[in-house]
């Protein structure tokens, strides 16, 4: 069963790191300040592969970009590096802001596709499950693809031998995904 993507509180009893990201998440209100939006953390955190590389995404569902992009930076404009475009993705539209907290990167990304449409949280859904099913041997193996410098997408396609664009491969995998996984 996927946890409830939504509500992040599941990290709290996760490793050190997923709770230290629970902990930051909740500092900074990321997840409160953007709830009109849909937002859901997705990326490495939730499926506990994330390294001191990776950033905390946030996908957001907005269909007007520029005014998005002036929420979070009324909203986050005072975290260290703030920064935000708007550029297209897969020919789609979408705003992005960075910034850093503590020790976190944060990453949060909107389009105008509701989030759970957008390949972030179509990718979380089946690596959670494909972690699921593998078990520990699939998580070290992306791991250490990660740590040499693969991104999180291309290393789970390197690990299950698959061909093609590693983002779109690993949506094949969306239709063995059970029901009570959604």
């Amino acid at each position: 069963m996927l946890p409830d993507f939504k509500n992040i509180d599941y990290l709290q009893n996760g490793s050190r790191m997923q709770q230290q990201g629970w902990k930051i998440l909740t500092d900074t209100n990321a997840l409160v300040n953007l709830k009109a939006f849909d937002a859901i953390l997705t990326g490495t955190l939730p499926l506990n592969l994330y390294l001191p590389t990776s950033d905390l995404d946030i996908i957001c569902y907005a269909e007007d970009l520029t005014q998005f992009e002036k929420y979070i930076a009324q909203a986050f404009g005072m975290y260290t590096g703030f920064e935000s475009c708007v550029k297209n993705i897969r020919e789609t539209p979408s705003a992005i802001g960075r910034f850093h907290h503590h020790d976190f990167l944060f990453e949060i990304f909107a389009q105008p596709v509701p989030v759970h449409n957008q390949y972030a949280y179509r990718h979380l859904r089946v690596e959670y499950f494909l972690l699921e099913e593998h078990g520990e041997p699939l998580r070290q193996q992306v791991l250490h693809l990660k740590q040499a410098g693969l991104k999180t997408e291309p290393a789970f396609a390197k690990a299950l031998n698959l061909e093609g664009d590693p983002y779109e491969a690993l949506l094949t995998y969306e239709d063995r995904i059970p029901n009570d996984y959604k």
